[in-house]
């Protein structure tokens, strides 16, 4: 396939430059850094559900609450710093 292979030149391009290497690296430890709070932290380590419907929706609902949870964090951050820069 004509369009495939030229899909496939261009990353290969893009992983072939210092920059791409780079970013695949980062997205590397993200990705892993995920799955371990979701099995350290979280206490994930098996799925209580059957059946792939089940499975994914366990999984996504999982996803979400970290998501949520990483956001409250974040807000409580911003909070906390506009708090203290209304006192200086």
């Amino acid at each position: 396939n004509v369009v495939m292979e030229e899909l496939q030149g261009k990353v290969d391009e893009n992983l072939g430059c210092e920059e791409g290497k780079g970013l695949c690296r980062q997205r590397s430890i993200q990705v892993e850094g995920a799955f371990g709070i979701l099995k350290q932290d979280r206490g994930m380590t098996r799925f209580r559900r059957r059946g792939l419907k089940g499975v994914k929706m366990e999984f996504l609902l999982n996803c979400l609450g970290l998501n949520l949870y990483k956001y409250h964090l974040f807000w409580l951050k911003q909070r906390a710093n506009s708090l203290i820069g209304k006192l200086n």
